[in-house]
């Protein structure tokens, strides 16, 4: 599939004009909104992703960092800080039906001590098993763009928003697509890659998802999050990206 997309040379000058840096300007630190055990895995501006194996406590995982953002506090180990104007939370579910999304809600309410039998105005969740990339991309977009107060968005199954994700070129758009969105909305946005079996990384693998934090311009800053079956998530610690202890977690890649 082609995805490019031309711009007039009108376009590309106005682009030209507003990337331009100064040094009469100042630009502020993305302000940081999620961290666990103090270590840094979310800002508004950016995205991270969590990739592990079936069964592997990623869902859960998320639920724990949703459930803190909407009580702005700490759930399990994380802690979250949002400013006041950006508190609600979207969260978005490719792969699940509506009775499984439900309770995936539910348990996110309870985890953050909130009432699990009516809506909370600080969360939407979206369930878009039954459509097309395409759709889902317009979507969620559309929600992005149109929702107010938007702090924290987490898209559960982000593979399930391209056709082929071993695509280049769908790759690169999405990428392109989180990275405007998040720039353009100030806004975090944590996705979830649900690996195959015949995925990278075997064996000891299936069961450490781990956190990418983009940073752009920044490369990538890796942290492995352990997740026990019979016990929370357990923080392996801050990976520098680049080191040998970080292409192993993230089997080979950074």
């Amino acid at each position: 599939m082609d995805y490019i997309k031309e711009i007039s040379p009108e376009q590309a000058v106005i682009l030209w004009q507003e990337s331009r840096l100064s040094l009469s300007r100042c630009y502020e630190k993305a302000p940081e909104i999620l961290k666990v055990h103090g270590s840094v895995i979310g800002t508004l501006g950016n995205f991270s992703a969590s990739i592990g194996k079936a069964k592997s406590k990623k869902t859960f995982n998320v639920s724990a960092i949703v459930a803190a953002a909407l009580k702005n506090g700490t759930v399990l180990r994380y802690a979250a800080e949002l400013p006041e104007e950006k508190r609600k939370v979207l969260y978005i579910d490719t792969e699940q039906s509506p009775y499984h999304c439900l309770k995936v809600m539910k348990r996110i309410l309870r985890m953050a001590g909130l009432p699990d039998d009516r809506d909370s105005g600080y969360l939407e969740f979206l369930a878009l098993r039954k459509y097309t990339p395409e759709q889902r991309i317009s979507i969620v977009e559309q929600a992005i763009y149109h929702s107010p107060d938007i702090g924290l968005v987490i898209i559960d199954g982000i593979r399930d928003m391209v056709y082929d994700i071993n695509s280049p070129g769908e790759s690169t758009r999405i990428i392109s697509k989180l990275m405007q969105w998040t720039d353009d909305r100030q806004i975090h946005i944590h996705t979830i890659l649900h690996q195959n079996k015949g995925d990278e990384g075997q064996g000891e693998q299936r069961h450490q998802p781990c956190f990418r934090h983009a940073h752009p311009g920044d490369g990538f800053r890796a942290f492995c999050i352990l997740h026990q079956r019979q016990s929370p998530a357990r923080t392996c610690g801050r990976l520098q990206a680049g080191s040998k202890e970080a292409g192993k977690t993230l089997g080979g890649k950074v």
